[in-house]
């Protein structure tokens, strides 16, 4: 498959890369300013709303990648493009579902799993793209949509501490952790009911059954050779990655204030 090469090319670490994340920077930073005279209630209103349009804007994506005629032949070995196969059901993309709820209900747990979910899948991601979605111009639909969807979970993800929502702790560890392990099970058995059923044969949400080149879950599976289970060192690495930013916020917390 022929990539292009220019100013428009999007792909990790280039410069259309660092000018449309400096963008939703921005946007993140303006909005929290802006919100942070508003009360609690008015910020969760527009947050949702946010998240709404997002949801929403996933399908729109969705769409066109289902008519795009480049990103069928890059999806062939695969079995072709399958709606069944693109719901939003990965680690990041089920956060746009879990992040509004977490609001609307208060429930910490969810938010806590969406705050690190959100930033550290979505940000993977980002700089780690699936074939079809580097190398190529930013202005082509797919492109559009899938980063412009990775970008708005990451910043929506951040927005939950940026808006006033929550405030990582390390309480919430454990139960991040085990709301990560009931996913990937309830992702695995839905990946493998697809297959059973027929809907769709390479059914693979959270790359559980395939890691599909994914080195991480390539090198777990060398150690773990069987479905689901090659997955499992995700959690510990989880957990201190989740510590790791616990503890850069209660750092920050006492030199700043």
């Amino acid at each position: 498959m022929k990539k292009n090469s220019g100013f428009w090319i999007m792909k990790a670490f280039n410069g259309m890369f660092f000018l449309v994340t400096a963008l939703f920077i921005a946007l993140l930073a303006i909005s929290s300013h802006l919100l942070s005279a508003y009360p609690l209630e008015t910020r969760k209103t527009v947050y949702i709303i946010i998240c709404v349009i997002t949801f929403i804007k996933f399908f729109a994506y969705k769409y066109f990648l289902s008519v795009d005629e480049e990103y069928k032949v890059i999806m062939e070995d695969r079995g072709g493009f399958n709606l069944w196969g693109e719901l939003p059901f990965q680690l990041c993309n089920i956060n746009m579902i879990l992040m509004p709820l977490s609001v609307a209900f208060d429930l910490r747990p969810l938010m806590s799993f969406a705050f690190f979910a959100g930033t550290l899948g979505a940000s993977i991601a980002l700089v780690m793209p699936v074939d079809g979605f580097s190398g190529f111009p930013i202005w082509k639909p797919r492109l559009l949509g899938y980063y412009y969807n990775h970008y708005m979970i990451v910043m929506q993800a951040i927005a939950l501490v940026s808006y006033g929502f929550y405030s990582p702790e390390f309480r919430d560890i454990p139960m991040s952790l085990l709301t990560l392990f009931i996913l990937s099970v309830l992702a695995y058995l839905f990946s493998k009911w697809l297959r059973v059923s027929g809907r769709h044969h390479g059914a693979n949400y959270f790359y559980l059954i395939d890691p599909e080149g994914n080195p991480v879950f390539e090198m777990f599976r060398k150690w773990i050779p069987y479905e689901l289970w090659y997955g499992l060192p995700c959690i510990p690495v989880f957990g201190i990655y989740e510590a790791v930013v616990i503890a850069g916020f209660k750092l920050a917390e006492k030199l700043f204030s």
